[in-house]
């Protein structure tokens, strides 16, 4: 049997390329590094690896850019959603959001997603591969990293570690464990640990759209232990995506672009609370924010957990804007989380999780 690893995606419908091992005389190691890749273009596809000023990077299997396509098949934007089709039409090329490098050899090899990469910089550092190396220490369950901006660098690396049951296990630690990786400057300063909390997670997929032209609504049956008395958090590459409730008596995923969906969050460094509603498939909107709290650009806005629908701190998006009304403000958040493209998704439920206090 050989086997091939492919790459593509819905808009690409689908295959853009495949890792086929050629006829020389390689070594199993060789082979395996081969089919581990995302591939050759396939033939009538245009790729290229670009960076933000869409200029090719070099092909020398370790600069890395945003995968770009041109191909006769490709789906040529979103259905009634025209802002959103020229976004992914930028510059005459399909921007597919994959970040990948390419080598002298033309073989692609997809390291991260660019909503997930974090630029410091000017330098595009992965969060998986930060992840990996952190998830290499014993005592570690669970970690994902998030950029977070910063006034200096445009972003800094956040790492959210979850600690194993009775593991020894802190900050210092892990920082000398991985003291001889290339990484390591990027984890110094980005780590938060954490014990184990009794919130659950369950990863699931969604089934199908609940209404024809709705993308922010889909039904969720495969989850088996759905309470229909509840909500609950759902979460996508480690950011707040939408919530799961009930309707006619089937769990409903609402994600975070759509009016429905709602749920507790603080903002900023003074923490402002307030309740999240869906705009659009990038924005939410916080409203009837006391004035007196100085809120400001940039600020990021997390989850509170004062709903008991996510448990604290998990990463929503960033203020864009804000308005000012009588004795109120109101934030606009551009989302970390794509709601787009909702496959694999972890919904939670903190039922046990203390939220945090105001001390």
């Amino acid at each position: 049997i050989d086997i091939f690893s492919g790459y593509g995606m819905s808009e690409t419908c689908p295959v853009l390329t495949i890792a086929h091992v050629p006829d020389e005389d390689l070594s199993e190691d060789e082979q395996v590094e081969i089919r581990c890749k995302t591939g050759r273009p396939i033939p009538l596809v245009d790729l290229r690896v670009v960076d933000e000023e869409l200029e090719e990077v070099p092909r020398d299997g370790d600069s890395v850019g945003e995968i770009v396509v041109r191909a006769p098949w490709l789906t040529q934007g979103y259905l009634k959603d025209q802002r959103n089709s020229e976004v992914l039409w930028r510059g005459s090329y399909l921007h597919t959001g994959d970040v990948a490098h390419r080598n002298k050899q033309n073989y692609v090899k997809i390291t991260d997603r660019i909503k997930d990469v974090i630029k410091i910089g000017g330098e595009w550092i992965s969060s998986l591969e930060i992840e990996d190396l952190i998830c290499a220490l014993p005592g570690v369950a669970e970690a994902a990293v998030i950029g977070l901006p910063d006034d200096k660098w445009g972003e800094k690396p956040l790492a959210l570690v979850v600690k194993k049951v009775d593991a020894d296990l802190n900050e210092k630690g892990l920082l000398q464990h991985r003291s001889d990786a290339a990484m390591y400057r990027y984890i110094r300063g980005a780590l938060k640990m954490g014990s184990d909390t009794n919130a659950t997670y369950e990863a699931l997929w969604p089934e199908g759209y609940a209404m024809i032209g709705n993308f922010q609504q889909l039904w969720l049956d495969s989850f088996k232990n759905f309470n229909s008395a509840k909500n609950y958090g759902v979460i996508r590459d480690g950011y707040a995506v939408g919530i799961v409730v009930e309707k006619d008596l089937r769990p409903l995923l609402i994600l975070a672009g759509d009016p429905e969906c709602t749920f507790a969050v603080y903002i900023g460094e003074v923490r402002a609370p307030g309740i999240a509603t869906g705009m659009d498939e990038r924005h939410m909107v916080v409203k009837y924010i006391p004035q007196w709290l100085k809120l400001k650009k940039g600020d990021t806005v997390l989850t509170s957990g004062l709903d008991k629908i996510f448990p604290p701190g998990i990463p929503v998006g960033r203020v864009v804007s804000t308005q000012k009304m009588q004795g109120f403000q109101n934030a606009y958040i551009e989302l970390y989380g794509d709601t787009l493209h909702p496959d694999l998704v972890w919904v939670v439920s903190p039922d046990k999780t203390s939220t945090e206090s105001d001390s």
